[in-house]
């Protein structure tokens, strides 16, 4: 694993497309992690599109983030596309640090202060982001804490599809999203569900 992070690291990539599995798992040596990823991001400054399928399989053999994220590093990036790993709030906090121009994101996050984190995310993503697909894993409590949503609280100009296992936004805050063409509404509370259909229609 050492051997291909390295290798990644030397190369001026504009799309990555990974997937790695391995069957034995002892330690975070054995697999790639997202704060590997995240330090590897800022090598590529023309990266476009990411989709990486790690191994974890939210074991959390998790390492401390060890790169200090510069602004903008990669201001191509669109796509980020991440299963099998979970994102933390230095994670995504991270991330919105050197990719400000997100327009696609399909992540797992878990931890307490995600909301928060996810929350400052979107603002800097406001004016970009096009689809945005949230989940938590199957161990994780899928509500975040009362006063930490909802999640969406600036307008999200060009947000066109929206995939949320808890209520990232509600019926006060609809408003915000002008270009909303698809909504998935998964666990969470039902009836705030179904409210938002209501609206929608």
């Amino acid at each position: 694993v050492d051997d291909l992070k390295a290798t990644l690291a030397k190369l001026d990539l504009i799309s990555l497309e990974l997937r790695y599995k391995t069957s034995r798992i002892t330690s975070s040596r054995d697999i790639i992690l997202t704060s590997d990823l995240m330090n590897l991001i800022p090598n590529w400054p023309r990266i476009e599109t990411i989709n990486a399928t790690l191994c974890n399989e939210y074991q959390y053999y998790d390492t401390p983030m060890i790169s200090h994220p510069v602004r903008a590093a990669c201001p191509a990036l669109r796509v980020l596309h991440v299963s099998d790993e979970p994102f933390d709030s230095k994670h995504l906090r991270y991330l919105a640090v050197i990719a400000p121009n997100l327009e696609d994101i399909n992540v797992t996050i878990a931890g307490s202060d995600c909301a928060q984190s996810l929350q400052e995310c979107l603002q800097i993503w406001s004016s970009s982001l096009k689809s945005l697909s949230i989940h938590t894993p199957f161990f994780a409590n899928p509500k975040f804490p009362e006063d930490q949503r909802p999640v969406i609280r600036v307008q999200m100009t060009e947000l066109r599809n929206l995939d949320m296992p808890v209520p990232l936004v509600t019926t006060s805050e609809i408003d915000l999203l002008p270009k909303l063409e698809t909504l998935r509404f998964s666990d969470g509370d039902f009836s705030e569900g179904k409210e938002l259909i209501r609206l929608l229609k």
